[in-house]
């Protein structure tokens, strides 16, 4: 009897060792930091006075940290970029369609998937597709039949379709979709890439140059004038989105192929058998995304999900409808979700929501995959000025979210004890900068790094 009495005081004592030493790595915030932090969030001046949203999470615990107005809905710019990741590294993973093809009588004809990757400046190429495909002496043909979706997204600025950061939907993009101009080393004018357009742009007297260099392109044209400083000794470079990219994806290539790539006709007939291409998914790509967030390759990653889903169809707001039924219908709050890039106002997330899906990624992925992917603080990418490390290596890793009178910022925060939190805040309807409002973030960040 005292046998068993001595084992059971050594496992009791064993459990209670276990739960100090457990208690000793899970560190809480104590009340008088629960007091701090609240008063540094809730009773914000800069928070206070416009609509903001937080949301701190302890995945390791699953526990909910802090929240202010977490249920509530914000627009959340590029953290729609998220939901855009989650989707393609879900349903694409480490293989994505790259282009489809069938053989028929009159040739070969070429269908896109929305593959980002096809002569993109900053991007690797698999040349091994292109020479397999192309090896033919056949006919070249191009049919968009299977693209059922806009060159702009719902709820873009129409008035933006002359900057570089809206590009076009596409489902051939050729070149980024977009146009290179740069200042030539002698400083005497401007090279343009693809070459094929330098005609299309001629001087224009009028055109203001008091605010430095300008290139202007016709809303629905590829015709393009400029200023005189643009010919001045500065240096500069500009993108320009091309217009009308699902129409002019086969004059490009017949250009870059030296073949005719000829249109399909709508009226004919197209066979069933399309056959799909895949390759790689380069990280240089992924991080080319998260880092800059990149707009156009948010959206043609979206594409090649629906190009994956839907044997080959392309439909953003399809892939969209499907990703959220079958892997995201257990969020706290249903997302509208209208784009890949977020340049839409449409789109409406919560804080909690946010988090969740961050743990669903971390879940999935894990964080050797995902911290690369996302900037990080003091480091790289869109907060490489804000948010450092106190010793320069990074504690937060996030996706930051920004148009006129709106902010976000959602991802991971490595605290000094090692742990890791998510985290997301949102802003909306602020006036100005929004520098004020990210300094206010960054006092709340640098607290939970130092005390939790």
């Amino acid at each position: 009897m005292v046998h068993k009495n001595g084992k059971v005081q050594n496992l009791l004592l064993l459990l209670v060792l276990t739960l100090l030493s457990s208690c000793a790595t899970t560190h809480r915030f104590s009340r008088k930091e629960q007091k701090e932090l609240g008063q540094m969030v809730r009773a914000n001046p800069v928070f206070s006075n416009i609509h903001s949203g937080f949301a701190l999470y302890d995945p390791e615990t699953r526990e909910w940290l802090y929240q202010l107005d977490a249920q509530k809905y914000y627009t959340p710019a590029s953290n729609t970029k998220l939901f855009t990741l989650f989707a393609f590294l879900t349903v694409c993973g480490d293989q994505m369609p790259a282009i489809r093809y069938a053989d028929v009588a009159e040739g070969r004809i070429l269908q896109g998937t929305g593959n980002p990757l096809l002569l993109h400046p900053e991007l690797p190429q698999d040349t091994n597709i292109w020479a397999g495909l192309l090896q033919t002496r056949r006919p070249l043909w191009y049919s968009t039949a299977n693209f059922e979706d806009q060159r702009l997204g719902p709820g873009w600025s129409w008035s933006d379709f002359g900057y570089g950061y809206q590009a076009e939907v596409s489902p051939l993009p050729v070149y980024g979709n977009l146009i290179h101009v740069e200042a030539d080393t002698n400083r005497t004018g401007f090279s343009v890439f693809p070459p094929y357009y330098r005609t299309s742009f001629r001087y224009e007297p009028d055109l203001d140059n008091r605010s430095g260099v300008r290139f202007e392109r016709e809303e629905f044209a590829n015709r393009f004038i400029y200023n005189r400083a643009a010919e001045g000794d500065r240096y500069f470079q500009r993108y320009i989105p091309i217009f009308d990219m699902v129409d002019e994806a086969p004059v490009l290539l017949s250009d870059t192929l030296r073949r005719t790539v000829s249109d399909w006709p709508e009226a004919r007939e197209l066979p069933a058998d399309f056959r799909t291409v895949y390759t790689e998914t380069p990280d240089t790509m992924l991080r080319l995304f998260m880092h800059s967030s990149d707009n156009f390759l948010a959206e043609q990653l979206l594409l090649c999900v629906s190009a994956e889903l839907f044997d080959g169809r392309l439909n953003a707001g399809d892939a969209i409808d499907s990703v959220k039924t079958a892997y995201l219908s257990d969020l706290p709050d249903e997302p509208r979700w209208v784009d890949g890039s977020g340049l839409s106002r449409y789109n409406l997330f919560t804080p909690r929501s946010v988090v969740r899906l961050l743990e669903k990624m971390q879940k999935d992925f894990g964080l050797e995959r995902l911290l690369p992917l996302l900037p990080a603080g003091g480091v790289r990418g869109t907060i490489k000025s804000w948010y450092p490390g106190p010793d320069g290596e990074p504690y937060v890793f996030a996706k930051t979210g920004t148009l006129s009178n709106k902010h976000a910022l959602s991802g991971y925060l490595r605290t000094r004890r090692g742990r890791v939190l998510i985290f997301s805040f949102m802003h909306n309807n602020y006036l100005g900068s929004s520098n004020q409002t990210k300094v206010e973030m960054q006092k709340v960040l640098e607290y939970v790094y130092a005390n939790y």
